[in-house]
C-alpha cells in the first residue's frame, strides 16, 4: 500500500504528534508498505521513509496522485482541500478535540469539529472520539523497542518523574504546589522534571518559593534510551495536565518502564492508563497531594495497580497500532 502521511509538525520538533507520526510511518515501512511523509516543519533528519518538508501545491498534488491512502494528522483548515478532491483516499487522524483549554470552542474550532464529524477519522482515545465523532478509535503507539521495564521495583531509587513540555497546560505547577502541601506534612518525595519550555523559569522560581530546591531536579530534555533509563529509576510518573489532554503517550512510556501513573481525570489520559494507576481532578493541587500521600505511603500496593498492564500495552505497540490503522485504510480504500 502507498501511504501519504501529512503532519504540520514533525521532527526535529518534539511532541506526541511528532513522535507518533515517526513511529507509525517507520512501522508501516517495516511491514512492507511505501510511505512518504510531508510536513511544514523545517529541519533535517534520517528516517526510513522520505520526508518532504514545506511542500508546495504541486508537490502535494503529486503525492496525492501517487498514494493509495492519504492520512492527515488533525484537521488543518488550510490543508483540508484534499478531503474534497480525493475523498476515497482521505482519512483523518484525530489527536485533538478542537477546543480551547477551558473546553469552549471558537469559530475555527467549530469549523474543524464540523469537518471532523463529516470525515472518516481515527481518534487517539475514546475521549477524542466523543468530541470529534470519529468512526474509529486506535490508541496512540509508544516505541516498545525503547521503553521497557528493566529495573525491579525495590531497586528504584527515585520517587516521582514528570515528563513533558514545560508549558502552563501541562500542569507542572499543580504538581509543585501539591509537593509544597506534602512538605508541610513532613512528606518529602523527590521529583525529576524531564523536559523544557517557556515556563521553566517560572517553575524553578515556584519550586524555590515552596522550599523544594533539595527535592526537585530539572533534568532538561531527554529522548530515546536515555529517557527510558531515567523512567526506570522512578516509581511514579505524573501527568497532571490542567486541560483535557486528548491522550498522553508519556503515560504509556512510563507504564512500559514500570512507573505507576498518576494523571488528570478529565480528558483522554484515563484511556491511556486504562485503570492502571491513580487519577485526580484537573488542576486541583490539594487533591493531587492527597493521592500522592496515599501512593507514597503504600508503594507496593500502588505497584499492584500495574498488574495486567502488559495486555493494555500490547494494544499500543507500534506493530499493533499500525495493523489497526491498516485495517481502517483497507476498509476505506479497498487497497491491499
Amino acid at each position: 500500500m502507498k501511504i501519504f502521511f501529512f503532519t504540520t509538525v514533525f521532527a526535529p520538533s518534539v511532541g506526541g504528534i511528532e513522535k507518533l507520526a515517526e513511529v507509525l510511518c517507520a512501522q508501516f515501512v517495516a511491514m512492507g508498505h511505501e510511505v512518504r511523509l510531508a510536513t511544514m516543519t523545517p529541519g533535517e533528519g534520517v528516517f526510513p521513509f522520505p520526508v518532504i518538508r514545506q511542500p508546495n501545491f504541486s508537490e502535494f498534488w503529486q503525492l496525492l496522485r501517487w498514494c493509495d491512502v492519504h492520512l492527515q494528522s488533525n484537521v488543518a483548515l488550510k490543508y483540508a482541500w484534499p478531503r474534497f478532491f480525493t475523498p476515497r483516499k482521505f482519512v483523518y487522524r484525530y489527536a485533538n478535540a478542537y477546543q480551547r483549554d477551558d473546553g469552549t470552542r471558537g469559530a475555527a474550532d467549530h469549523l474543524k469539529a464540523a469537518l471532523a464529524r463529516r470525515s472518516t477519522g481515527i481518534a487517539n482515545s475514546y475521549y477524542t472520539a466523543r468530541r470529534t465523532g470519529a468512526d474509529h478509535v486506535v490508541l496512540n503507539a509508544y516505541d516498545d523497542a525503547v521503553f521497557r521495564d528493566q529495573r525491579p521495583w525495590h531497586e528504584r531509587e527515585r520517587d516521582l518523574v514528570f515528563l513533558g513540555r514545560l508549558v502552563s497546560q501541562k500542569g507542572c505547577d499543580t504538581l509543585l504546589k501539591a509537593m509544597g502541601r506534602l512538605r508541610q506534612k513532613g512528606i518529602d518525595p523527590d521529583l525529576t522534571i524531564v523536559g523544557d519550555g517557556p515556563e521553566r523559569g517560572n517553575l524553578e522560581a515556584l519550586s524555590n518559593s515552596l522550599g523544594l530546591t533539595q527535592q526537585v531536579r530539572f533534568a532538561g530534555k531527554a529522548v530515546g534510551f536515555e529517557l527510558a533509563s531515567i523512567l526506570n529509576d522512578h516509581k511514579f510518573i505524573l501527568v497532571p495536565s490542567s486541560y483535557e489532554e486528548p491522550f498522553g503517550i508519556v503515560a504509556l512510556e512510563g507504564m512500559a518502564c514500570g512507573c505507576v501513573p498518576i494523571v488528570s481525570e478529565r480528558g483522554g489520559l484515563v484511556d491511556a492508563i486504562a485503570g492502571h494507576g491513580f487519577v485526580f481532578p484537573n488542576g486541583d493541587d490539594a487533591a493531587l497531594a492527597e493521592v500522592l500521600a496515599i501512593a507514597l505511603s503504600a508503594p507496593d500496593e500502588a505497584r499492584a495497580r500495574l498488574e495486567g498492564v502488559d495486555k493494555h500495552l500490547a494494544r499500543c505497540t507500534a506493530q499493533s497500532v499500525a495493523e489497526q490503522y491498516l485495517e481502517v485504510f483497507r476498509e476505506k480504500t479497498g487497497a491491499a
